[in-house]
């Protein structure tokens, strides 16, 4: 999945396993994705990979791409009705590890920007290590909604390939 364009902002990310593909418990092994990346802001491009995401929390994300998509085309999440202000979308992303999160802004010619907060494990190399929670590195990603649509279906063929098969046990 990717969101931005070359020259300005921009995050692709996949998932490309379980932390635990070998766990003999279903439920451990389908806890946490492994997610790997690439994001690229003025300063320069870098590439991460971490169990950054629960199985649970990338399901969700899928949700929140198609909400997002549809709040910026205008639509409100809670009654379909378009509000102005407030601008930004409800909820953002809040995952349990604070690695990455998400939220949108739209604006009223249907189109948005997509805040990227890159953290810990996701930082880019030239920022210095520190061992307590940081500033994060923030992305401006600018989006319509068929953008946001599509970067929704890219990332549910993502998470297909590493389903959550702890819920069916």
């Amino acid at each position: 999945m990717r969101l931005g364009k070359d020259g300005q902002d921009w995050i692709r990310l996949g998932l490309v396993g379980y932390q635990f593909p070998d766990a003999e418990d279903v439920r451990k092994r389908c806890s946490w994705h492994v997610v790997e990346g690439e994001a690229s802001c003025r300063e320069g491009a870098w590439q991460f990979k971490w169990q950054a995401l629960t199985c649970e929390e990338s399901d969700r994300f899928t949700e929140w791409l198609r909400m997002a998509a549809d709040w910026v085309d205008g639509k409100d999440w809670f009654d379909g009705e378009v509000s102005w202000p407030p601008y930004w979308v409800p909820a953002g992303t809040d995952f349990t590890e604070p690695n990455l999160s998400f939220s949108v802004n739209r604006n009223r010619d249907a189109t948005g920007l997509v805040i990227v907060a890159l953290n810990m494990e996701f930082r880019p190399p030239w920022r210095a290590p520190s061992r307590t929670f940081e500033t994060p590195t923030i992305l401006h990603i600018h989006v319509d909604p068929p953008t946001l649509r599509r970067a929704a279906d890219e990332w549910a063929a993502e998470v297909a390939k590493y389903p959550d098969n702890s819920r069916s046990s």
